[in-house]
């Protein structure tokens, strides 16, 4: 019922976009946050051919266009972006979350090194980068994202859970630490890639100490 309400208040103002920019974007982004990336993605790309210069209609263009699994597409886009705009950080990080979701984890890693590679690289950057390396089991890089993270932000539950990979890979003279830093980062947030952790570094205690 929200999305036929929202889609009957949208396309009231869908006429009225085909010949302003500013507008289909915005519509665009609209149907896009509505869980409708196939409308989005025909704004978007009205905006897109009216608004040729313009970086944030690629970023969202591509964003819709990653949903609809144009991945080329969407990759292209961003890298169009990415190359008028090289210190943007958001166009990286988005290119390689974008290869990340298409399983295409080489040019991931790629992506996500060069990002890692700049100035001034925020905090978004090193928890999706240190978490995609944790899952590719480079463990001594996600530590070092953890590490980087927790110096700016020292409650950041993905800092503390990058950490506690780090530690839990080290084996046992480090597992209390582990399992203090993986306690931090699932009580401030119970994703399921930190309790898969908490579980592993259990699990190493049970073997160690035979108690439950």
């Amino acid at each position: 019922d929200y999305r036929a309400r929202a889609d009957k208040l949208l396309s009231s103002l869908a006429e009225r976009a085909q010949e302003d920019a500013q507008l289909s974007m915005t519509l665009g982004v609209a149907y896009l946050q509505a869980g409708d990336a196939g409308k989005a993605e025909g704004l978007l790309r009205r905006a897109a051919d009216m608004r040729p210069q313009d970086n944030e209609v690629k970023i969202q263009l591509a964003k819709a266009l990653a949903k609809l699994d144009k991945i080329d597409d969407a990759i292209a886009q961003l890298k169009a972006a990415a190359a008028a705009e090289p210190t943007r950080t958001d166009i990286q990080l988005e290119l390689a979350r974008t290869y990340e979701s298409a399983k295409r984890d080489d040019d991931a890693q790629k992506a996500y090194e060069a990002m890692l590679g700049g100035k001034d690289v925020v905090v978004a950057a090193r928890v999706h980068a240190g978490k995609f390396f944790a899952r590719k089991g480079d463990l001594k890089r996600a530590a070092e994202q953890g590490d980087a993270i927790l110096l700016a932000e020292p409650d950041n539950a993905a800092g503390h859970y990058l950490k506690g990979e780090g530690l839990l890979a080290q084996g046992a003279s480090r597992l209390d630490d582990a399992r203090k830093e993986l306690a931090r980062a699932v009580d401030t947030d119970p994703e399921p890639q930190y309790l898969d952790a908490q579980g592993r570094a259990a699990e190493a205690t049970v073997a160690l100490t035979g108690e439950i």
